[in-house]
């Protein structure tokens, strides 16, 4: 049928509206359908792997941070040569209270580096996240597109099954009064059967369609769905503003979420090299020590104070 054909070109053109660089003319063919667009938003709202990915995204962001910072610092509090048997703290010379500080240091450049390799992932994951969820809306408006083509077609059935019906009517009519031969009743009449297995034809791809739009929606198979039969007028408005092909292909190789992922993932790697050559070089290991040393003996003992680099 040419509606088929029509629905099949609003379908991939809205498919193709799924990207994130495409004309203002793919764009409206979901913000324009309410239906779809709530389809749309249900379906990525309860996808499993959609939230999958979306953590994903969240915990890469979160470690691009910690990537770019010093190690945590490490402090000890100590005392030493206490007068035994009793633990006298005053009663030498050598006691002392030790506070001391030390923080690891890479090798100037190891931190941006890392930083710079969970910038990668993190972007990874969002082209992870954008291919998942292009997929989803791809899925949904071929899904919806099959469902609303079904039944847009048993709704041209009946209409059609109506004039049938007439025709029958008056064929026999004809017939009866002998100004009509045998044949037109049975022509008519056979018309009307063929044009009925159509319709339990059709009705299967609805009941089937409509499963495929719930399995989306994380529904029952049967739940029903209030869906308006097409206008084809609009379906080829909406035709003949799609881009010509090459500017499609364009468009898909430079904003594809696929594809950015291969690229964050070959950055991440390269980055991951530099990283690596990085993490051959010493790393510095900065500690800061102060001893105080208590009154003993009616002295004043002088406090202690070093540092070291390692």
């Amino acid at each position: 049928m040419q509606v088929r054909q029509l629905i099949q070109t609003a379908s991939a053109f809205v498919m193709a509206g799924a990207g994130p660089a495409v004309g203002q003319g793919a764009a409206a063919s979901i913000a324009g359908d309410s239906a779809l667009q709530a389809l749309v938003a249900e379906a990525l709202a309860g996808n499993p792997t959609v939230a999958q990915r979306q953590a994903a995204v969240r915990a890469a962001t979160l470690r691009i941070r910690p990537a770019g910072t010093l190690p945590d610092p490490m402090v000890s509090v100590g005392v030493m040569d206490l007068v035994l048997p009793h633990f006298e703290f005053n009663q030498s010379d050598f006691t002392e209270a030790d506070v001391e500080l030390s923080q690891e240091i890479p090798w100037p450049g190891s931190l941006g580096a890392r930083s710079r390799v969970m910038r990668a992932a993190a972007a990874g994951a969002r082209a992870e996240e954008g291919d998942v969820r292009r997929e989803v809306t791809t899925a949904s408006a071929a899904a919806y597109y099959r469902l609303r083509y079904a039944v847009t077609a048993l709704e041209t059935l009946r209409r059609q099954r109506e004039l049938l019906d007439a025709a029958v009517q008056l064929s026999m009519t004809r017939y009866a009064t002998g100004t009509a031969p045998q044949s037109d009743p049975l022509q008519a009449k056979l018309a009307r059967d063929r044009l009925q297995s159509e319709a339990f034809a059709l009705e299967s791809e609805r009941v089937a369609a409509l499963a495929a739009v719930n399995a989306l929606r994380s529904r029952l198979p049967g739940d029903s769905l209030a869906i308006a039969p097409i206008d084809a007028a609009v379906v080829r408005a909406a035709a003949a503003a799609l881009p010509p092909t090459d500017s499609l292909v364009a468009v898909a190789l430079a904003t594809h979420p696929r594809l950015s992922a291969r690229r964050t993932a070959v950055d991440g790697a390269t980055r991951t090299i530099q990283v690596e050559r990085l993490g051959a070089r010493p790393e510095f290991t900065l500690t800061l020590r102060y001893g105080y040393r208590p009154r003993a003996f009616n002295v004043n003992y002088p406090d202690f104070f070093s540092a070291f680099v390692g």
